[in-house]
């Protein structure tokens, strides 16, 4: 499978996204706990750090994507969070009505193509709002805008795929002899 890019146009973060930060600004003092994960500068295991006690005052919601502004390692690295979590203070949280959790892997996928930057101890965070990436576009009323539907529908065939593979690795396992 593979996308033709040739298309995509030019987007600045700023014009997808609302951005809020992290509210958790002293990990240790988190009880813990099940009720939902801390997220902080970690690449593995989507930056989960632990598994705490539910602090309402330092709930982000979900449906967002979260960029990993600092941490070395770690730095640039983003994640996609359909539930809340609560978050450290240093991730960046990116809001939009049209994110769902299909095109919010695409848009994942496409913003870690852009990690190699923040690397080296280059802050992320005051240039977030202003990086560019490509994206899969539509021209509505004269102005191109991200084809959410199209990312969508990327990742669902993706899914399908991978599912059809899976299933057919199963079937040639179950009637081996």
């Amino acid at each position: 499978m593979r996308l033709d890019i040739q298309k995509w146009k030019d987007f600045k973060l700023k014009d997808l996204f609302t951005f809020v930060k992290g509210k958790c600004s002293n990990a240790p003092d988190l009880e813990d706990g099940a009720d939902i994960p801390y997220i902080g500068a970690k690449k593995e295991e989507n930056g989960v750090m632990k598994w705490v006690k539910f602090d309402k005052d330092l709930v982000n919601d979900g449906n967002c994507i979260c960029f990993i502004c600092q941490g070395e390692g770690s730095n640039g690295f983003n994640n996609y969070f359909e539930n809340d979590t609560i978050n450290t203070t240093s991730n960046v949280l990116g809001y939009n009505k049209k994110l769902n959790k299909y095109n919010g892997l695409f848009l994942v996928t496409v913003l870690d193509l852009e990690r190699p930057k923040w690397s080296f101890g280059r802050g992320r965070a005051p240039k977030l709002k202003d990086t560019i990436i490509k994206l899969p576009a539509i021209l509505i009323n004269g102005k191109y805008e991200p084809d959410w539907e199209r990312m969508t529908n990327e990742i669902k065939e993706i899914y399908i795929y991978l599912s059809k593979k899976a299933y057919e690795r199963m079937l040639k396992k179950e009637f081996q002899i």
